[in-house]
């Protein structure tokens, strides 16, 4: 793929992309396994987090909450 390995994450609906460039130390799927250690993990579990806050934060935006439509009972 153009000289790049792609690397995909999926939690959900949500997804991540990762591309590096291929090189003499990194060319096949081996190198890439050998690439992602339990850091670069944590990191993409973040920055899921950090996705689906923004995509709940403008959902809520985008449809206001319901107002409840019966009266006040006292």
């Amino acid at each position: 793929m153009d000289n790049r390995l792609s690397i995909k994450f999926e939690s959900g609906l949500n997804e991540q992309t990762y591309k590096f460039r291929t090189s003499n130390e990194l060319q096949g799927f081996s190198d890439v396994e050998r690439l992602i250690d339990g850091e670069f993990l944590d990191k993409v579990q973040e920055s899921f987090i950090h996705i689906e806050k923004a995509k709940n934060g403008v959902i809520s935006r985008f449809y206001p909450k319901m107002r409840e439509e019966f009266e006040e009972i006292i």
